[in-house]
């Protein structure tokens, strides 16, 4: 019974790390065979991916000396520090210089630093995409104060080894501190989240943001003033990338579930977890409300291209990737409501 249990442990585990290479070579290939100086056929892959799994391999090592820590008390301050050293070396080697979405958005920025608003109108992409102004407002305050793409890049690491401690945590809190230790270990070393540090992406910062919500969940008692906190995070996150809708449908099953099968949970807990929906709504509507009174914003952000990324993913010629085609073709709609319906009829 014991080496059967053995064998099952040991089983899962390597499926899962083999699962994670098989994500991280995903990753490679699908989203950069344009960059690569070669050209990626069936043999160039091949040897990619033995380099890739060899350097995977050594890097698995590194892991288990880093698992190995978990029965130390300081076991997270040396694993955040690992992530953010990984993170701060990626920047000072590839700079990343801004280009396409990235520039505009830069562009918009250094705007919103120096008190012309006017981006909110003549900027193309701001115009398309209304909801990337907090973004915008965001990186505009910090270079108010300092006028560097380089610590815009800095403050990336910062969230992302943040975000690192913050799984960290909510895993002790949930299971124990060797897994714990795992998967702060895997964030740590997973190249797409090192890679992101030096590209000036809304992700990062909505990424923190949201897992500070799920810390506060998972590792705070659910009270009237955590549940405020919550709903904030959530509704802070959603202003930097609007991925809330997600989160909060995932929140609300569970909650439900929850409710339904714990009376207790229900008598004691029920006002502070709808006050998370509450909060965020509230925050939602009156930042909304605030960025068109004080001309921040030139529109809603609330429902504004609800139909495009949905036409975006649905195209199966473009593998549901972003497509010159269908962004020229959308574009063509002069207001909100016009784009809508040019996405509507792609999907149809």
């Amino acid at each position: 019974m014991k080496d059967m249990e053995k064998f099952s442990k040991s089983f899962v585990k390597y499926v899962a790390l083999i699962l994670f290479l098989a994500i991280m070579l995903g990753n490679l290939f699908y989203y950069n065979p344009a960059y690569f100086p070669i050209s990626l056929h069936m043999g160039t892959r091949l040897l990619l991916a033995g380099a890739f799994s060899l350097a995977s391999f050594l890097g698995l090592k590194i892991l288990q000396k880093f698992w190995s820590l978990s029965n130390n008390k300081s076991y997270m301050l040396y694993i955040v520090g690992l992530a953010f050293l990984l993170r701060l070396v990626w920047i000072f080697l590839l700079p990343t210089p801004p280009t396409q979405d990235y520039l505009q958005l830069l562009e918009a920025s250094k705007a919103f630093a120096q008190g012309d608003l006017s981006y909110t109108v003549t900027n193309r992409y701001i115009d398309f995409y209304p909801y990337m102004n907090g973004f915008v407002i965001y990186q505009g305050l910090l270079l108010k104060f300092f006028d560097s793409i380089w610590l815009l890049k800095f403050v990336n690491c910062l969230f992302s080894a943040g975000t690192v401690y913050l799984v960290m945590a909510i895993g002790e809190r949930l299971f124990n501190k060797k897994i714990a230790s795992n998967i702060g270990s895997l964030m740590a070393l997973y190249v797409p989240n090192i890679v992101l540090t030096s590209v000036l992406t809304n992700d990062i910062l909505a990424t923190y943001l949201f897992f500070y919500a799920f810390y506060r969940l998972t590792c705070y008692p659910l009270n009237l003033k955590n549940s405020l906190l919550i709903g904030s995070f959530i509704c802070l996150g959603n202003f930097i990338r609007p991925m809330a809708s997600v989160i909060l449908l995932a929140l609300f099953l569970y909650g439900s579930c929850i409710l339904l099968l714990d009376l207790k949970f229900k008598r004691h807990h029920l006002l502070p977890f709808v006050m998370i929906f509450i909060s965020f709504y509230v925050l939602s509507i009156s930042i909304d409300q605030a960025l068109l009174k004080t001309n921040l914003s030139a529109q809603s952000t609330q429902t504004t291209n609800l139909y495009w990324k949905l036409a975006l993913g649905l195209n199966p010629t473009s593998g549901g990737k972003w497509n010159q085609a269908d962004y020229q073709f959308v574009e063509k709609g002069q207001t909100p409501a016009q784009r809508d319906e040019l996405a509507k009829k792609l999907v149809a």
